[in-house]
């Protein structure tokens, strides 16, 4: 009945209905009804949050062999959700989850043994499990590595192949990669129209990434009419979820007036955002600001200091400019013999001014 009243199944929805027989359910013992009373304890379902409770629940119901709990009360120990961290006891009840096929917990294993404990071996098999039960994050995460080539050999049409089981199924960073994959032929032919269409999707479910790489197409015309607002609309969008490059590319758009009007000072601000999480382009083009004083007061130093980190990641522009302020003292003292490694750099990098 509370599964009944939860999602309106041959009755009236009524969340306060349904965690009532969950209650009722769960004091006797049932491990499901423990399990989704947790749920409603930690998501404010017909009751109020009490996230202690809710562990309470998840425990109850883990103990009793719930494999669906035993996930809830490990990602709690992981997060702190209404409990301690404890990093230990998440991996305990990840394993005894997985080991009963959840799929959440494999793929999670998955992620702790690639990020956590660093044992690619075992977070494959992780991985491998939850992709072939189904599992949308691990089937973009096996896409991921078979594209990188991480603790696998490189295998493009495995990845293409994996992001589209996933992409299929609604997850949006692996819609996103598909479309990639349709842009740049990347173990399958190129074909535009079928990359804007997985862009949108994406972007229909608010990816960042996604709404950055629609807009590419949209700013230059690849694929799609042209329409510079629509590709300031979508990297605004993105640039405010955080994404450097977006941040980066919103900024060149309020300098050069590409999609809305000039504003200097709002350009300043994005590449700001963006090189202050150390954007290789953003740096680059706040360095320009600051040598030109451009939206901001002028300022050789700054512009140096830029330049320098932007450099240092490879932008060749940058390390053109970083040579010019060597060899003219811009910022910084002359040094000749580091222009000329930095002219140099950027040669290697086919700056076409270097």
């Amino acid at each position: 009945m509370g599964v009944c009243y939860e999602i309106g199944d041959g009755v009236k929805k009524d969340e306060v209905k349904a965690f009532e027989w969950y209650k009722k359910s769960a004091e006797q013992g049932y491990s499901d009804a423990q399990n989704d009373l947790g749920c409603c304890y930690e998501d404010s379902i017909g009751t109020k949050k009490n996230l202690v409770k809710a562990v309470y629940w998840y425990q109850k119901a883990a103990e009793n062999g719930n494999e669906v709990a035993q996930h809830n009360l490990g990602r709690c120990y992981k997060y702190g959700i209404g409990v301690e961290k404890d990093e230990t006891k998440a991996l305990e009840w990840y394993n005894k989850s997985a080991k009963q096929d959840h799929s959440n917990a494999q793929n999670d294993l998955g992620f702790y043994y690639e990020s956590i404990e660093k044992d690619l071996e075992k977070a494959f098999y992780w991985y491998q499990k939850a992709a072939e039960n189904g599992n949308k994050s691990a089937q973009y995460n096996l896409g991921r590595w078979y594209k990188c080539g991480i603790g696998v050999n490189k295998d493009k049409i495995k990845a293409f192949e994996w992001y589209k089981k996933s992409a299929e199924q609604g997850y949006g960073d692996a819609q996103n990669d598909l479309g990639f994959c349709y842009e740049s032929g990347i173990g399958v032919e190129k074909d535009l129209g079928k990359a804007i269409y997985w862009y949108q999707l994406a972007v229909e479910i608010g990816n960042k990434f996604a709404q950055y790489n629609l807009s590419r197409l949209y700013k230059h015309g690849d694929g799609v009419s042209k329409d510079e607002v629509k590709a300031f609309e979508l990297y605004e969008k993105s640039a405010e979820q955080g994404y450097t490059d977006a941040q980066s590319s919103l900024g060149s758009c309020y300098e050069d007036g590409i999609g809305t009007e000039i504003n200097l000072v709002n350009a300043v601000y994005w590449y700001n955002k963006a090189a202050e999480k150390g954007n290789k382009f953003a740096l680059y083009k706040l360095g320009k600001c600051y040598k030109y004083g451009k939206g901001i007061e002028k300022n050789e130093v700054k512009a140096f200091e830029l330049y320098k980190k932007s450099a240092e990641q490879g932008h060749n522009g940058a390390q053109n400019e970083l040579g010019f302020c060597y060899k003219n003292g811009i910022g910084t003292n002359i040094d000749l013999e580091k222009a000329i490694y930095w002219y140099q750099k950027a040669a290697e990098n086919v700056n076409r001014i270097a």
